[in-house]
């Protein structure tokens, strides 16, 4: 099986520009002990 078969586009993602300011804020909010963003006392849960 041929990896565009596997995975369809996920390939595209490497052109994609991160941005700075954002990764930044994902990484200041992120809660690894729960594995979810925690903004003040409220969790934003997303399931990987």
């Amino acid at each position: 099986m041929h990896f565009q078969d596997m995975y369809s586009d996920v390939a595209q993602l490497m052109f994609v520009k991160p941005n700075g300011a954002l990764l930044k804020a994902m990484v200041h909010f992120w809660d690894p002990t729960y594995r979810c963003f925690t903004f003040n006392e409220v969790n934003m849960n997303i399931n990987f």
